[in-house]
């Protein structure tokens, strides 16, 4: 990292004068040509992204520090409160651990970020950050290409740096922001260094004694290793520079200006509200735009990946229109909306059968990219119901409510509502669960759906419907999650009889020894019957906490770690939060 810093600032720096919109256009190709690209962050990433620090956010998430300790330079902002003079280490850890949780643990500012991150997409690239918050991570970019030079909000260190490694406190921080009194902890929840047995402190870069651990200089390494291979390559590298000021620019501001200096392929794109100098010397192979980074990255992005979609929907759409005899003269629309729903369309329709390569390789990349621009949720994005309901049922902290379209789920598998058929919805556009999976996750799905129906048709007989209650498991193909498991819900006619509702207990309980026997940790049901086949919600919500209750008492050890009931209408949502906030509804 020495090497790689730099202390001399350009000489010849200047604003750029061009429109917005051909900076726009600009970073968008520098970084489209590139086939490397290094992300710098400093702390005006976070706060484009929302993250925020002062102000009346200060107010209500440090009132009672404010109220303790006055309202004097220090209590100001997040920043300046951790430099207070605390009386004692209760103090110093009672304010602490709670900016560990705002700042770090707890934050979520992860939106913007994942649209950062997508401007890499199919380009190797690497990420060195100042930051503490471990947004980067949190969106899902891999931490083995991450370096957070300056430590982070999740560890701690002896005070001193008696040694050189450094300690996971998040449970610790948050039983501290539990248990804090008066501003302070109790005198047993303060860590001491277990080789000294001094102070420990955070593992942040405030002195002297900073702590650079073993996976420090492994972070390191890999940084150092990502730089000589692009170097080396003599490929197009970008620079993007988010949000990097002059607090520590011998870091990542002053460094990439050297590289762009010294190396003719290396380009720079500099994102800044204020700061977004360049070079002029540089200027062809530099952008700076001075604009909120919450406007230009989703601006820049559009751009990159525009052309690029917009191309492999073209393709998709005329290769289907090929495949197909029935539309081959099919005629669509010009803007995109309409030539998205025409591919859907005519995926929907097509029965199982085989397609190129090509085809293949394009449709994975331009629905892959979809999941990408919808936002991929992970497990860590959805808190328990013990932790958002403050649920006391015995199974609380392995029981999730989220709202939201199932495709995003980053889980180890989601459950679709099929019928018995096996082979998705044919109705164009259809807004059923089984047409979204489908069509989310690509034609190979139908293709393989068929494959084992056919199978079991060989086996039980040219009429076999897959029979209610059945769980049965596929790939996931194109989708955030890892499997599928398909499950057939019971149709009702009329009044709700008690096989009706034995068969809805049989999918909740079939899917959940599928996981169990496929060591599948984590699982997201849909409402399994409530929408086309009329099965009323208040009873199928009651009937699938209860089965997964009884479900989960019965088998302990069945390694599911998480089972999370996915609603998409507001009425789903209110009656499953009031089933997990009652009492046991097995017992």
């Amino acid at each position: 990292m020495r090497t790689f810093m730099s202390g001399i600032p350009a000489r010849d720096y200047i604003f750029q004068t061009e429109p917005y919109e051909e900076q726009i256009e600009k970073a968008a190709t520098l970084i489209r040509e590139a086939d490397y690209i290094l992300f710098g962050l400093g702390a005006g990433m976070s706060t484009a992204a929302g993250a925020q620090y002062g102000g009346d956010f200060f107010k209500e998430n440090f009132g009672e520090f404010i109220e303790t300790y006055g309202a004097g330079q220090y209590m100001q902002d997040m920043y300046s409160a951790g430099f207070y003079p605390y009386p004692d280490e209760e103090s110093y850890w009672g304010y602490w651990s709670r900016q560990a949780m705002v700042g770090g643990i707890e934050l979520d500012v992860t939106g913007l970020y994942r649209q950062l991150i997508a401007l890499a997409q199919g380009k190797k690239s690497f990420c060195l950050s100042t930051n503490a918050d471990g947004q980067m991570e949190k969106a899902g970019y891999p931490a083995e290409q991450i370096f957070c030079t300056q430590g982070d909000y999740f560890h701690i260190q002896c005070a001193k740096g008696c040694h050189a490694k450094t300690y996971d406190a998040v449970s610790r921080f948050r039983q501290m922001d539990q248990a804090r009194r008066e501003c302070k902890v109790s005198s047993y929840m303060v860590p001491k260094c277990p080789v000294c047995g001094g102070k420990m402190n955070m593992n942040l870069r405030i002195d002297q004694y900073f702590v650079e651990d073993e996976a420090w200089y492994d972070a390191d390494e890999r940084f150092q290793k990502f730089l000589r291979e692009a170097l080396h390559s003599g490929k197009k590298i970008c620079l993007i520079d988010c949000g990097t000021g002059f607090n520590t620019p011998m870091i990542i501001r002053f460094p990439f200006e050297k590289m762009v200096r010294e190396h003719r392929q290396c380009a720079m794109v500099r994102l800044n509200l204020k700061e977004a100098v360049v070079q002029e010397s540089c200027a062809e192979r530099e952008v700076g735009i001075n604009a909120d980074m919450a406007e230009s990255i989703p601006d820049i992005l559009k751009k990159v990946k525009s052309k690029t979609q917009s191309e492999r929907l073209d393709f998709l759409l005329d290769a289907l229109k090929e495949d197909s005899v029935q539309y081959k003269n099919l005629q669509v629309g010009n803007s995109e909306i309409e030539k998205r729903n025409a591919v859907r369309s005519l995926m929907n329709v097509r029965m199982p059968l085989s397609i190129s390569d090509d085809f293949l390789e394009v449709q994975d990349t331009f629905l892959q990219e979809e999941a990408k621009e919808k936002g991929i949720v992970t497990l860590a994005d959805i808190p328990t119901v013990r932790e958002a309901y403050k649920s006391s049922r015995p199974f609380a902290d392995r029981m999730s409510i989220w709202q939201g379209d199932i495709t995003r789920l980053q889980v180890g598998a989601i459950v679709n509502a099929a019928n018995s058929q096996m082979l998705g919805c044919f109705v164009p556009c259809h807004r059923c669960i089984d047409n979204a999976i489908h069509s989310a996750a690509g034609i190979q799905l139908r293709n393989e759906c068929n494959h084992i129906m056919n199978q079991r048709r060989i086996r039980f007989g040219r009429q076999y419907d897959e029979p209610t209650g059945t769980a049965t498991l596929t790939s996931a193909y194109n989708l955030p999650c890892e499997s599928v498991i398909h499950t057939v819900g019971p149709i009702v006619y009329g009044r709700l009889t008690d096989a009706w509702k034995d068969d809805l207990r049989n999918c909740y309980r079939n899917v959940l020894q599928c996981c169990m026997e496929h060591k599948i940790t984590s699982v997201a049901f849909c409402c399994i019957s409530t929408g086309e086949f009329h099965f009323p919600n208040d009873i199928a919500a009651q009937i699938a906490v209860d089965t997964t209750e009884q479900f989960l008492a019965q088998n302990e050890n069945c390694g599911i770690e998480r089972v999370i009931f996915n609603v998409f209408k507001d009425i789903d949502l209110k009656l499953y939060q009031k089933y997990v906030c009652t009492e046991n509804l097995y017992s």
